[in-house]
This record gives C-alpha cells, structure tokens and sequence, in this order.
C-alpha cells in the first residue's frame, strides 16, 4: 500500500490502524472491539482504493426511476 502523505490523514490512521501501510496482522481478533473493526476496515478501504468497479453507477436508469416513485425496482439490487 503507499505511503499516506497527508498529516490530518496520517493522524487518523495511527490511531485505527496497528498494521501501518501493510494488510499483514490486519485480521480482526474480536468483532465486538472497535479497535480490531476499524484495524480491519481501515485495510480493507485502503486496499481497495483503485479498484475501478467500486466507482460505477450501482443501479440501472430505470432502477432509479422505479426509486424515485418509491417502487422497489426490478431485477438484482
């Protein structure tokens, strides 16, 4: 993963992520704690930052349409 630049970013992360700039002992031991959710998550985001898909539309024209009349639209959500 690259290095984070940015200080108010940087600040953040050291306090959610144990695992700086690696996805290595990432794994959430306890789900109840919020320390290992955010350790997790903040890896998870971090790793999948280009990936281009995640900035596609996520539903048809006609799926919004269907939304905006307050309709639950057709086919897959």
């Amino acid at each position: 993963m690259t290095q984070i630049e940015d200080p108010e970013l940087r600040a953040v992360l050291d306090e959610v992520d144990r695992t700086p700039d690696t996805t290595q002992g990432s794994a959430a031991a306890d789900w109840a704690a919020l320390a290992d959710r955010m350790n997790f998550i903040v890896d998870l985001f971090r790793s999948r930052q280009r990936d281009a898909s995640l900035r596609r539309t996520p539903f048809r024209p006609d799926q919004v349409a269907a939304m905006q009349l307050g309709l639950r639209p057709l086919g897959p959500l």
